[in-house]
């Protein structure tokens, strides 16, 4: 990383009553043209602060304490992003990000103290456009509202192969949903939202994803594509008939299409979903327990759930790659899935560093916007084939 790259789209807002760290972090950042200030006590930036376009590094322990400084920042108008940080235990960093989300912001991540200036900015250039501080509160909902006639728009973000020769080799694509703004579908897919709009917004993945294949292969770099598909969905029989039976019509070598099993809290019994897994690589459509590290996605899902890929969640890497956690079990996991034929792809790698430490852990794949950002189909078959395409 140098001094040279582009600044982020948004604010930084540094809230630490150490004056030496909060200087020494927003001198760092401004260093890489990151627009960045500090405070120690986030009520000095007065009730005209509105939380547009701007992220927040909060340290947890001061004088105003981080939880109440969350239900500040729960009232303004817009949706700041907010870095948690602490020099305490790891529990109390994973109660204020629960405490967070309840209070309806938008955490990104966390740190721990003393900061490392690198993994940070990491995550900063890891926040995609529209993810914070663009968005009122009360402009949320609506997105609930898209018609059946407007379409979810699908960008693809790359994985590469490690153990190729000579730099990464682009080997996979995953798809990931964004609503006609632009912005992240996620919410659309929650626990609580309507399962027959889900499934309908994921057959519409799976058209474009199938677009995609079919572009990819007219010009001789068919790439297998996975599709995220939510506990919910993969814990309904009917959904996952409908899916397969659906990737089975499209008419695409077997293995094109694969599927992400996502995390959520809700996902506990392992039983069902070995089963939907089971049946699905029966009929060439390959599992990957994605966000490994996370939640209730443990190593009981390992051991039960067929599946022929672990993700490891990106916050769960940083801190393998910051020494948060032991290196020792990252090297476990890995030599256990290698032992059982498991690929292993590590998310969130953002740096040269990261992608060393990714190299010397073992781990087949990986994925990051050290990379290249999720990109339209027109742009990766021009960097597969060279030369500009006409593809939408």
């Amino acid at each position: 990383m140098t001094a040279a790259e582009p600044a982020v789209p948004f604010d930084v807002l540094v809230v630490d009553d150490d004056k030496s760290l909060c200087l020494e972090l927003v001198s760092a950042l401004r260093r890489y043209q990151i627009p960045a200030r500090g405070m120690g006590d986030i009520r000095d930036l007065g009730p005209g602060f509105t939380g547009e376009n701007t992220v927040i590094v909060l340290d947890l322990a001061m004088p105003f304490d981080g939880f109440r400084t969350i239900d500040y920042l729960a009232e303004r108008p817009f949706l700041p992003g907010i870095i948690l940080s602490s020099g305490e235990s790891a529990r109390i960093i994973a109660a204020a990000a629960e405490y967070s989300k309840r209070t309806g912001n938008e955490v990104l991540g966390s740190l721990e103290k003393p900061y490392d200036v690198g993994q940070l900015i990491a995550m900063l250039r890891a926040v995609e456009p529209g993810a914070i501080g663009g968005r009122r509160r009360d402009a949320r909902p609506p997105r609930q509202a898209m018609t059946e006639s407007e379409q979810l728009r699908v960008v693809f973000q790359g994985k590469f192969d490690l153990q190729a020769e000579g730099p990464p080799a682009l080997v996979a694509f995953e798809a990931l949903s964004r609503t006609p703004d632009g912005a992240s579908a996620e919410h659309l897919f929650a626990p609580d939202a309507d399962a027959a709009r889900q499934e309908r917004l994921t057959m519409q993945v799976l058209d474009q994803c199938k677009a995609f294949a079919d572009q990819l292969a007219a010009h001789g770099v068919l790439r297998p594509i996975a599709i995220n598909v939510t506990p919910g969905q993969f814990a309904n029989a009917g959904f996952m008939l409908r899916f397969a039976d659906r990737i089975d019509s499209l008419g695409l070598p077997r293995g094109t299409i694969s599927v992400e099993l996502t995390e959520n809290s809700a996902r506990a019994d392992t039983v069902p979903f070995a089963a939907t897994a089971s049946q699905l690589a029966m009929r060439g459509i390959a599992v990957a327990l994605d966000d490994f590290g996370t939640g209730n996605c443990g190593l009981e899902w390992l051991v039960d759930v067929p599946a022929a890929e672990l993700k490891i969640d990106k916050t769960i890497f940083w801190h393998f790659c910051s020494g948060r956690m032991p290196r020792l079990i990252l090297d476990s996991v890995i030599a256990h899935c290698q032992t059982a034929g498991i690929h292993v792809t590590i998310e969130g790698v953002e740096t040269e560093q990261q992608l060393a430490f990714a190299r010397s852990a073992g781990a087949r794949f990986v994925q990051g916007y050290h990379f290249g950002t999720p990109s339209a189909p027109s742009a990766w078959l021009d960097r597969l084939t060279g030369s500009p395409s006409t593809a939408a």
